[in-house]
């Protein structure tokens, strides 16, 4: 419906559909916490609880803002 008659309709809704829908994802936030997690969970953390983990990681991830903050 939409390539029919939403785009003569709605041409702005349009522009915008074709910027944000057609990039193509980046993975690459999701890949540095995947690695700053592995200096929370070490082979020495194995024991750390989750919500423990999720803290520390947020602390290391942000750890140059809250330097700032300091």
């Amino acid at each position: 419906w939409f390539l029919e008659a939403g785009q003569k309709e709605f041409p702005s809704v349009a522009k915008l559909a074709r910027v944000w829908l057609g990039r193509g994802c980046s993975t690459a936030f999701q890949e540095r916490v995947f690695s700053t997690g592995s200096f929370v969970m070490s082979p020495l953390r194995t024991r750390s609880a989750n919500e423990r983990a999720q803290r520390q990681l947020i602390l290391r991830h942000n750890r140059l803002e809250l330097a700032r903050v300091e």
